[in-house]
């Protein structure tokens, strides 16, 4: 053990070029943390159980603190001091990441339905992101009374940008998001890690419930068609395509228990954009094996109408387009041409419907006519992909304009 992380101390060493290399290179640091955890378990040693968590944190402080260790070893000791030391702080299992901006009507409901769950071994990170109201005080005021909680405060960048904050603050093995309007039924937490020891799934999907701005459940959409069971990624694909209003389900960030390894190559949510959880999906799927997923309701999920995703419909942003794109180009890449141009083809017709979106400024205007180009680029990497030529013909229509395009499939039909 001691020589495999001497070696991969030597980082220099190594060709960590490539994506995939560095991914391999923080999977076998992680691998080396949770020897240690196991090694603590089987031997009830706490300084393993110490080393492990040095290790999560990084092989620079791991082998600062056996610097350390080696130096006081050398060193004569010195006189008895009369206070007591701090032990070690243990290494959590779970990281709670709740993203805080302007919620000071919810945010405690939402930390103490955190605190109060059945499984007691997490960290909660509340991250402050800028928010201008009471939130800061009152984060603070949480990390006082509960030594699980630990604060960030940063300047505002959005959730993806909080979230993201807390992925590089979390220690746990797994990390859970939740909305700071939300809140979590007393077991979920419990749950999800039972489910994902006994299948070793990447990734546990919750249900989840909506509820109005009191916390009292809606009866629709109806989440009771949801059942255990273990999928692979285009097992989830199939499900979700198969859906209408229960796609939310699968796509949202914050009813899922995460493995942290899924974000040891440094896969984050993307900033500025809304729907930043249809973005990252793909990415978190095809990182994973196997999806654990629960009927068991987890999550309430509340409904006020100041809440981000009550601003407007999802057609009115250029962010749908550009990830239906991105969804394009996945399931290209996966060989389901048809998919892929099923994709394509609502982010045209999205795109068509140009006094929908806010085009008053450049920098939207720029992003409008990307986003056009990108369909022509699909359709011509569709083309080479299928050998039809029809599609090589769409591709040079859209190059020219989605108005031409537009007549074209007029008297096409």
């Amino acid at each position: 053990m001691n020589d495999a992380i001497e070696n991969l101390s030597q980082k220099e060493n190594f060709d960590l070029s490539t994506q995939w290399q560095q991914a391999r290179y923080h999977e076998l640091r992680h691998s080396c943390a949770e020897v240690y955890r196991l090694l603590s378990r089987r031997t009830g040693r706490e300084s393993m159980l110490l080393r492990a968590g040095l290790i999560h944190l990084g092989l620079p402080v791991y082998l600062a603190f056996l610097r350390e260790r080696r130096s006081s070893a050398q060193t004569p000791p010195a006189a008895p001091q009369w206070r007591t030391p701090a032990p070690p702080t243990p290494v959590p299992a779970v990281s709670i990441i709740i993203p805080v901006y302007k919620v000071e009507r919810y945010l405690d409901t939402c930390v103490q339905s955190v605190l109060d769950q059945t499984f007691q071994d997490i960290e909660v990170l509340l991250v402050d992101d800028g928010s201008p109201d009471r939130c800061p005080e009152m984060c603070d005021a949480w990390a006082k009374s509960d030594r699980r909680v630990r604060v960030i405060h940063r300047k505002n960048g959005g959730l993806s940008a909080a979230r993201n904050t807390g992925i590089e603050t979390a220690r746990g093995r797994y990390i859970v998001f939740v909305d700071s309007d939300d809140f979590l039924e007393p077991d979920t937490i419990r749950r999800a890690v039972a489910e994902q020891e006994r299948t070793g799934a990447e990734l546990v999907i919750f249900n989840l419930v909506y509820a109005n701005d009191r916390g009292e459940r809606w009866p629709t959409p109806d989440f009771t068609i949801f059942q255990d069971e273990i999928l692979d990624e285009d097992g989830v694909w199939a499900r979700y395509f198969a859906l209408e209003n229960q796609k939310i389900y699968y796509t949202v960030a914050w009813n899922k228990l995460y493995t942290a390894k899924l974000f040891a190559d440094g896969l984050r949510f993307p900033e500025g954009k809304r729907y930043e959880d249809q973005f990252m999906l793909p990415h978190i799927l095809h990182r994973c094996q196997n999806i654990a997923c629960l009927g068991y309701q987890g999550y309430r999920y509340v409904q006020r109408a100041d809440s981000i995703m009550a601003q407007g419909p999802a057609s009115h942003y250029l962010d749908r387009p550009e990830y239906l794109l991105e969804w394009c180009g996945y399931f290209t890449e996966k060989g389901d041409y048809l998919r892929a141009e099923g994709l394509l083809n609502d982010a045209i017709k999205n795109l068509a419907e140009k006094d929908g979106f806010d085009l008053t400024t450049a920098q939207q205007r720029t992003r409008y006519r990307q986003a056009c180009h990108d369909c022509s680029t699909a359709y011509g990497n569709l083309s080479r992909r299928t050998g039809r030529e029809s599609m090589l013909l769409r591709a040079g229509l859209l190059r020219l304009g989605l108005p031409l395009y537009r007549i074209f499939l007029k008297h096409k039909t």
